[in-house]
């Protein structure tokens, strides 16, 4: 079955997958149903970087042991808190509200103004003034994190049912907020407008408010 030929559709997908979520091969391969040597010989072109490797092998080795861990992936000391919080029981409305108290406290520290409500579920979730008077438009989500790839932020919402991709002016910044090592990831709109489902968080966005002022 090396090298099943594939539907353009599921070649997309798994292409998207592989740039976006920077998933491997075999993970790949079970979300799509098909055998891992085709999705080698139709992905042989997008390879992963030593950076996600690396990373994929923390996640993978640490999230059995997640509890007993006192160290995220990176390295770093896990806040107390966290220790005592099971997140997989989380319901979606619970990670959006800690990741938004997150990032607004983030924002305050920093000395940005922040107009509207935090939890009013609107297109844009806030409306952000620098010390310098810059004017932006955020979207908040929190991080999600797999067994396989990079902890990625969703590009995407659920209105009246249905998903879709955010439109290229809902907002000027999209933050991520990771609550297993309390981080938050600052991407530009222009930086995600060739993403069309999800972008994998690095450490170059990492806590970046310098890019708001």
């Amino acid at each position: 079955m090396r090298g099943k030929k594939l539907q353009p559709e599921t070649i997309e997908h798994a292409i998207t997958l592989r740039k976006e979520q920077r998933l491997g091969y075999k993970a790949i391969a079970q979300i799509l149903g098909v055998p891992t040597s085709t999705i080698r010989v139709h992905l042989s072109l997008y390879k992963l970087s030593p950076e996600d490797l690396k990373l994929r092998a923390k996640l993978t080795s640490a999230m059995p042991r997640s509890k007993k861990a006192s160290l995220d992936v990176n390295g770093f000391p896990r806040p107390h808190w966290m220790e005592s919080v099971d997140f997989s029981k989380l319901s979606k409305s619970q990670r959006g509200a800690i990741a938004e108290a997150a990032v607004l406290f983030r924002l305050a520290v920093n000395g940005f103004s922040v107009y509207g409500s935090p939890f009013d579920g609107d297109r844009i979730d806030w409306i952000v003034k620098a010390p310098g008077g810059k004017l932006s438009t955020l979207q908040v989500g929190h991080v999600s994190r797999f067994r396989y790839g990079r902890p990625l932020i969703r590009l995407t919402r659920t209105s009246h049912g249905k998903s879709r991709r955010f439109c290229q002016n809902d907002f000027d910044f999209i933050i991520g907020y990771d609550f297993h090592n309390d981080a938050a990831y600052v991407f530009s709109a222009t930086e995600v407008e060739k993403n069309l489902t999800a972008i994998a968080v690095t450490v170059a966005v990492l806590e970046a408010w310098s890019k708001l002022l």
